[in-house]
């Protein structure tokens, strides 16, 4: 019975909401950092629950110290979301490169 169960529907749009408390919340707002979820997959009947829910993303940002952090954020947040709910999550994260930096001194040497 639906009223039995978890939906991670409900699960997975919470999980975005407080995703975006990240930059708004925990981070100096002179920083730089976007959180974007860009896929939300969920099953493929409109009138049964998924058994689950995929939702993939990316993170923008310039600090150093931030992006070493920043998958630790994410976790707790993640897995309190769904424990909320009665639900289970799991966090793969794909550290990427850091931030390109341009130097005006270099800059100028290119120019010249």
């Amino acid at each position: 019975m639906p009223h039995q169960g978890v939906d991670p529907v409900v699960v997975g749009s919470h999980i975005v909401l407080a995703l975006q408390t990240i930059t708004s919340r925990n981070m100096d707002p002179q920083k730089s950092l976007v959180i974007s979820v860009t896929q939300f997959h969920a099953g493929e009947a409109f009138n049964i629950i998924p058994d689950e829910i995929i939702l993939r993303g990316t993170c923008r940002v310039l600090d150093p110290q931030i992006q070493e952090t920043l998958p630790e954020r994410l976790g707790r947040i993640v897995d309190g979301v769904a424990s909320t709910f009665g639900a289970k999550a799991d966090l793969v994260y794909h550290k990427g490169y850091p931030a390109t930096v341009n130097s005006n001194k270099l800059q100028s040497f290119v120019l010249k």
